[in-house]
């Protein structure tokens, strides 16, 4: 027998030969790939009572999501250059984004002190500074004479 467990970046192949996987097998297998270590099956103790509809989890408001790599997330953008106040979006993990007005290019600052978390707005970044490339100073006093 061949399984496979496919999680976003690993996956898992186990093969028997002759028998099938055990449950303990299986879940062992779909927590490597997945990456989640939490128990999947529960014993209850003889006599418990179970709540077939248990009621959904309540989660905080400023609770940080996880936020994969690329991912479509909001910015607060306040354009230095232009004044433009407003929201635009980027993909996480970039260093910038740009002004919907103007199109200059503005550094993405994490809008709290906790990265990935969103501010009051809304916005996970938080762009109101031009954004600097290395090598980019120099080249600016070499133009300036300084």
């Amino acid at each position: 027998m061949r399984t496979v467990f496919q999680g976003k970046q690993v996956t898992v192949t186990v093969k028997t030969t002759g028998r099938d996987l055990t449950t303990q097998e299986i879940v062992a297998g779909f927590q490597l790939a997945t990456g989640n270590f939490e128990a999947l099956f529960v014993e209850n103790e003889p006599g418990e009572k179970v709540d077939v509809n248990p009621a959904p989890c309540k989660t905080e408001e400023s609770e940080i999501a996880w936020i994969e790599k690329g991912d479509w997330v909001d910015v607060e953008v306040s354009c230095p250059f232009c004044g433009h106040n407003g929201k635009t979006g980027t993909r996480w993990g970039n260093s910038f984004c740009k002004c919907s007005e103007c199109g200059e290019k503005l550094f993405n600052k994490f809008a709290t002190d906790k990265p990935g978390e969103k501010n009051s707005y809304g916005c996970v970044y938080v762009a109101n500074e031009p954004m600097v490339f290395k090598g980019q100073i120099e080249s600016d006093l070499d133009l300036f004479g300084v």
